[in-house]
């Protein structure tokens, strides 16, 4: 399980359970989770070259996992970057380095307590 708080809400911790689904050959599945309190309205999308992977994602909640292709073959992984979109704006992009045949989880977080910008923490199961 993943557990989350955030200092701009209540102390409450939010858990999500882990799949341990190995993805298909070659792909990587990834999910993303919404831990910024300060930007739950509009609900959020994360885009991956203007594609929505998730949509309306509301603050505490988690996308289902969506399964990428990477294309880097060489066990180094590939950089991908990912949008983070409110309202049809975006408002900051992160990078994922995605290895295939792994799960990740994507957390929409503050780089630090209470400020600014928002970033993208991607880690793998």
């Amino acid at each position: 399980m993943l557990s989350l708080g955030d200092i701009n809400a209540s102390t409450e911790v939010q858990e999500f359970k882990q799949t341990r689904t190995k993805p298909s050959a070659g792909k990587s599945n990834i999910r993303f989770i919404h831990a910024l309190s300060t930007l739950n309205t509009p609900l959020l999308d994360v885009q991956l070259k203007s594609v929505n992977l998730a949509s309306d994602l509301d603050y505490k909640s988690a996308s289902a996992y969506t399964t990428l292709s990477p294309t880097n073959v060489d066990g180094s992984g590939e950089t991908i970057t990912f949008d983070l979109v409110q309202g049809g704006v975006i408002i900051v992009s992160g990078n994922c380095k995605i290895h295939q045949n792994t799960n990740y989880e994507a957390v929409l977080a503050y780089t630090d307590f209470n400020s600014n910008p928002p970033t993208i923490f991607c880690h793998h199961q």
